[in-house]
């Protein structure tokens, strides 16, 4: 029996660090937590690397972001994610203290946490764009949600300020960093303009009693530094060159540090005064750093732990150019993104890729890996296009969590040209056409919160660009029987039906769906055409476009139905950070009934 006439899972590939953090207990003793898109939480021994306790299992999907703050002698534990939940734990005795719900109408992408008089806070900051404060230990939320960025909140961080108020700095794919006060929402510096969006921030205090902010670009490169206690301050830049995942930093004597988790693999440490590299670069690999977090050894020397991108975790002392040791994590890349094809044989193929940064192209039938783009890996992608060119040859086009794009032979996984930006945010989203005079057309849309036309032959950019109202997820379209194609997109829980050539809006509706939708397909079939609609709540729903009719409702397994095809090779699947599988339940003639007849998104 072959893998596409079975429900099996073809396994998830190592990877998918989000986030690192460390602390140290009253007797001195060290630990780090590691966050990953395979819905986990572990805790490590900081002195040797050894596991602590058992994962800490409390989201169905992945972690973004890990905070913490002191209770007493003990330590607790936040943790958020895709689920749009915050988990609070007890990291020492892996015990889960309180789970809830955000009420983002998507993602948690980060958070900050902090005690007070008043008791322990969290704060959460979403795709939405909001940013929410809660009591940690009740799960209820303190005052109105504040709007924070324009468009999805990608960093959060907090300070004790003078008096002991706490402050919260919040940066997004926008660009911009604000400061704001949690009491009662009111902006008190800002916007900050870092010109690209924004991965990592980080905060110090100087001798002189000012208040430090470093904001880091995935993009650009560039760090740059805010004196918040004046209004007005000029950023000082630090040009890191490669595209910064991740920042921490510490105090040096009078001054301070700063160590930056680069796109390239390279660990880079600062002089924040003098914006110079203080030592060589520490690299193990050359895969992305994704995290790093930082603590004091007895001797009062540092020591930094990165998160690399193929799941690893290295632990260094600064000033050495090898790692203290390294740790295999066990957490598993998600599946980001899934698209088929048949090659000019008529051979069905299927490429994935996601939070590895790797492409792998398969065949459907066998489950055999046919190539994959391991020695090129970059940052997670979120996006791929497939087609063939004039000579029949398969084409694939990937997008990435930096905003970049490029263009890869399908039969090699070799790269064809340079990368490109595609838009200023991450790319989620790819969908291929072909015009009625023959022409091929790529769509790109992402969270910067609009769509973007490409002709695939030149790879230039052309016609208009056209903007949503929140980041776009996910693209489909289809050709009707006179050759006009429709486009769908997704945007803030709205699907969107338009025309690509003009971008006159066909139809819109809202999908009663809370938690958000993350993938969309399309095809045509004896009885019409379909859309199939992967929601974070692990559903999928089928639907007649013409009559609205909803055809099947489908509870996937554990899962998150971040991405879904149902491409030309019929072979119908389904992804997410178990790895991927064929969906035995979507196709023709195996869907199940529909439930309660017809529901309207």
């Amino acid at each position: 029996m072959s893998v596409a006439d079975s429900d099996q899972w073809l396994p998830a590939q190592p990877g998918g660090i989000k986030d690192l953090l460390a602390w140290e207990m009253d007797d001195g003793k060290t630990y780090f937590a590691s966050a990953g898109s395979d819905g986990t939480v572990r805790i490590y021994d900081g002195e040797s690397g050894s596991t602590v306790g058992r994962p800490l299992l409390g989201h169905i999907h992945t972690v973004f972001a890990l905070g913490f703050w002191r209770e007493g002698d003990a330590v607790r534990l936040a943790s958020s994610g895709t689920d749009g939940h915050v988990c609070v734990w007890d990291p020492h005795s892996s015990a889960l203290i309180i789970r809830f719900d955000t009420d983002h109408l998507t993602s948690v992408r980060c958070l900050a946490c902090w005690s007070e008089s008043a008791g322990a806070r969290v704060a959460t900051g979403g795709y939405d764009g909001t940013v929410r404060i809660w009591d940690a230990l009740t799960g209820k939320r303190i005052g109105e949600p504040f709007e924070c960025q324009t468009g999805p909140v990608s960093a959060l961080i907090c300070w004790e300020g003078m008096g002991g108020a706490w402050l919260v700095a919040s940066a997004g794919d926008d660009g911009t960093v604000r400061v704001w006060d949690p009491q009662d929402g009111s902006l008190v510096r800002g916007p900050l303009d870092t010109g690209s969006g924004v991965e990592a921030m980080s905060t110090w205090s100087g001798s002189n009693g000012a208040r430090y902010l470093a904001a880091s670009s995935r993009q650009t490169g560039v760090v740059h530094i805010w004196d918040v206690s004046v209004q007005g301050a000029a950023p000082v830049r630090i040009n890191v060159g490669r595209g910064v995942w991740a920042v921490t930093s510490w105090a040096d004597g009078p001054g301070v540090q700063l160590a930056t988790g680069e796109s390239e693999g390279y660990v880079t440490v600062w002089d924040v005064a003098t914006g110079r590299m203080t030592g060589a670069r520490m690299r193990g690999s050359p895969m992305a750093v994704t995290a790093l977090a930082h603590w004091r050894t007895p001797d009062r020397g540092v020591r930094i732990v990165s998160g690399i991108a193929d799941g690893r975790v290295r632990v260094w002392e600064l000033g050495s150019d090898a790692p203290v040791y390294e740790i295999v994590t066990g957490h598993a890349a998600s599946v980001c993104s899934l698209v088929s094809w048949r090659n000019g044989d008529g051979q069905p193929r299927l490429a994935s890729a996601g939070a590895d940064g790797v492409i792998r192209v398969w065949d459907p039938d066998s489950g055999r890996m046919l190539c994959d783009s391991t020695e090129y890996r970059g940052p997670a992608i979120w996006a791929l296009a497939a087609w063939l060119d004039p000579d029949g040859r398969a084409r694939l086009c990937s997008g990435a969590l930096d905003g970049r794009a490029r263009f890869w032979d399908a039969e090699t996984c070799a790269p064809i040209g340079p990368e490109f930006v595609a838009h200023t945010a991450s790319v989620s989203a790819f969908e291929v056409w072909r015009k009625s005079d023959g022409t091929l057309r790529l769509a790109s849309g992402g969270d910067e919160a609009n769509v973007r036309m490409w002709d695939l032959a030149t790879g230039d950019p052309v016609g208009e660009t056209i903007p949503h109202s929140g980041g776009v997820m996910v693209l489909t379209s289809w050709q009707s029987g006179n050759g006009e194609t429709t486009m769908v997109s997704i945007a803030d829980r709205t699907v969107r039906m338009w025309d690509p050539d003009s971008g006159m809006l066909i139809r819109e509706e809202v999908v009663n769906q809370a938690r958000g939708l993350g993938s969309l397909c399309s095809w045509q079939d004896g009885m019409g055409s379909h859309i199939a609609l992967g929601g974070y709540d692990g559903a999928i729903r089928v639907w007649d476009i013409h009559s609205r009719r909803r055809e099947c409702f489908h509870r996937a397994r554990r899962h998150d139905s971040r991405a879904g095809c149902l491409g030309p090779s019929r072979w119908p699947c389904q992804a997410g950070f178990s790895g991927f599988r064929r969906n035995p339940y979507l196709g023709p003639g195996r869907r199940p009934p529909p439930r309660g007849g017809t529901d309207r998104p």
